[in-house]
């Protein structure tokens, strides 16, 4: 029987954003497997308590927020995570937990200090994970720029933003391994000198469990919609680039007026005033957030899931989570070519991708709302692919493999 593993994941997000949905999948099937896990996330609520809790076995134990630097440190350096008590509760956790294996989700300093401050005496085996594009180039340059008194913050934050580059390649570099969501983070990381055979590339995985192929008719009466009606979807927390998907959608109204956009997630007041501007707050449909089991049904409500993403370097980083839930949920996917999202969908035929174009991306919806056999025949490929390639059990268990390899070569 293989060894049970004690394993610390430090996240710099907070619990239900972001990289958790990387972190809680992954914990969850070590878990199955007879592993013990904890997940250390910031509080969305405390700023001095920390506070433990349990989900699907995992420990989750979330941090004190006090200074955490979510809004100045964000425009000053592009990440934050910056909290004293937040720092002082990670590291005594890793002191005093036990663990064998430590994954640390990006390089913020909240993740890095406490993994170096309790050494390798605490914990043996380092692994470092990467999602995004954080450095010069990346998501600092696109995301924080359009705030007030921008120059000034990029004076102030130079020393800090130095300080975070240091730490993205220190932890990579002290890392026994580095697994990566994607062939762009991969190629950076083996550009930055780390070797090859360290870099594990682990893509983001489809809830093949949760989510089930659904009838369009039964799924819209389910939510009120009128099921004859042609739906474009959006699912994201995040909503990136969904300005692009308004412009090409007005042209698909045009042609087919018996079509809505539906964006599933938070109501951004910059999506419905673009939606306005272009005159489709009557086609726009914005639900908001829902509940977890909600969501398989809204997504059977789609004839075309959207996935679209402008030419930039954080999108080339990127392995957007949406991909997953799209193909789990037996429908095809609409995306732009920037990523390596574009080949998967030509490779396995399961929608259309084509340039960053208002124009085309506009053209592949009509085509596919214009067809729905093809649209059935693509969103059964979805789902194979999701089960056969994507499904949480095959990612687990590569990863369960290598940290029991690692764990194994330590004690050897």
């Amino acid at each position: 029987m293989a060894r049970s593993l004690n394993i610390l994941m430090s996240l710099f997000t907070r619990r239900y954003e972001g990289t958790f949905y990387r972190a809680l999948p992954w914990a969850s099937f070590l878990v199955s497997q007879g592993h013990r896990v904890t997940i250390l996330c910031t509080s969305k609520d405390h700023l001095f308590r920390t506070t433990v809790s349990e989900e699907n076995g995992v420990r989750i134990v979330e941090t004190p927020a006090l200074f955490s630097g979510r809004y100045v440190m964000t425009r000053l350096c592009g990440m934050y995570g910056w909290g004293p008590l937040d720092i002082f509760a990670r590291w005594r956790e890793a002191c005093r937990g036990g663990y064998d294996v430590a994954v640390a989700f990006e390089h913020h300093f909240h993740v890095v200090l406490p993994l170096w401050l309790a050494g390798r005496k605490n914990i043996p085996i380092w692994i470092a994970d990467s999602c995004d594009h954080y450095g010069e180039g990346g998501f600092r340059e696109f995301e924080y720029s359009p705030y007030r008194l921008y120059g000034l913050y990029q004076l102030i934050g130079w020393p800090f933003r130095k300080l975070m580059d240091h730490l993205e390649l220190f932890i990579r570099r002290r890392a026994d391994a580095v697994t990566v969501i994607s062939s762009y983070i991969r190629d950076r990381v083996i550009g930055q000198g780390i070797p090859a055979g360290k870099v594990h590339l682990i893509p983001g995985s489809a809830d093949v469990e949760s989510i089930h192929v659904q009838p369009k008719t039964d799924a819209c009466q389910q939510q009120g919609l009128d099921p004859d009606l042609h739906y474009a979807l959006f699912f994201g927390a995040g909503q990136f680039d969904v300005d692009f998907s308004l412009e090409a959608f007005e042209r698909v109204q045009k042609k087919i007026p018996d079509s809505r956009f539906v964006v599933i997630g938070k109501k951004d007041p910059a999506v419905t005033r673009r939606a306005t501007e272009l005159g489709l707050q009557k086609k726009l449909i914005q639900t908001g957030w829902i509940e977890d089991g909600q969501l398989g049904g809204w997504l059977a409500c789609a004839d075309v899931c959207l996935l679209p993403m402008k030419d930039n370097a954080p999108n080339h980083a990127r392995w957007p989570n949406k991909i997953g839930f799209y193909m789990a949920a037996g429908r095809p996917v609409v995306a732009t070519d920037v990523n390596d999202i574009g080949p998967l969908i030509r490779q396995r035929e399961i929608g259309r991708s084509g340039p960053v174009d208002v124009q085309a991306f506009a053209d592949q919806i009509i085509e596919l709302f214009e067809n729905p056999n093809a649209c059935v025949e693509m969103g059964r490929r979805a789902r194979e692919t999701a089960e056969r390639e994507f499904s949480l059990p095959i990612h687990g268990s590569e990863l369960e493999r290598l940290f029991l390899t690692l764990a194994g070569a330590h004690h050897a």
